[in-house]
């Protein structure tokens, strides 16, 4: 899989109202997969809860990147919180 950056994913869903459980599901369709990292810094400059957006994200992507992936990625979130 190719990295998107996860400030234009954010800025899709902040500018535009893409919800994440639908440009997920695109992204993994064409093979590519936001820096989460950047997602997250990106959504908490423009206040959004941390902890609420990782819930949301960790059913998202194993909805959009299928079980095994997704729970791997999803159990990697809450840690990339924790840094920042």
């Amino acid at each position: 899989m190719k990295c998107i950056p996860g400030t234009e994913v954010w800025r899709w869903h902040a500018t535009h109202g893409v919800p994440l459980e639908i440009s997920l599901p695109m992204l993994a369709d064409r093979g590519l997969v936001p820096t989460w990292d950047t997602l997250l810094d990106s959504a908490r400059k423009d206040g959004a809860n941390a902890k609420t957006l990782v819930r949301r994200l960790q059913s998202a992507v194993q909805d959009a990147y299928g079980k095994e992936v997704g729970r791997e990625i999803a159990n990697r979130l809450p840690s990339l919180i924790e840094v920042h």
